[in-house]
């Protein structure tokens, strides 16, 4: 997959817009803990996926608030 044009662009998501306030995740279609370490560690860093911090939303959906 990190072959894949897209993989870039996606990783643009974690790394140029710093005014983002949400990660959304489908974990049916991505799932953080088997992503790379490189995108684990983007996602930490920039986002509190713990689960007291996570926004409700619906049961198909993981929201992730921005850190400070």
């Amino acid at each position: 997959m990190r072959t894949r044009p897209s993989y870039a662009d996606n990783l643009r998501c974690l790394t140029e817009d710093q005014d983002v306030k949400y990660l959304i995740v489908q974990p049916t279609w991505f799932s953080i803990p088997k992503s790379t370490p490189e995108v684990q560690a983007l996602i930490n860093d920039r986002f509190d996926c713990s689960p007291a911090a996570l926004i409700p939303s619906p049961p198909s959906l993981v929201v992730c608030p921005a850190r400070g």
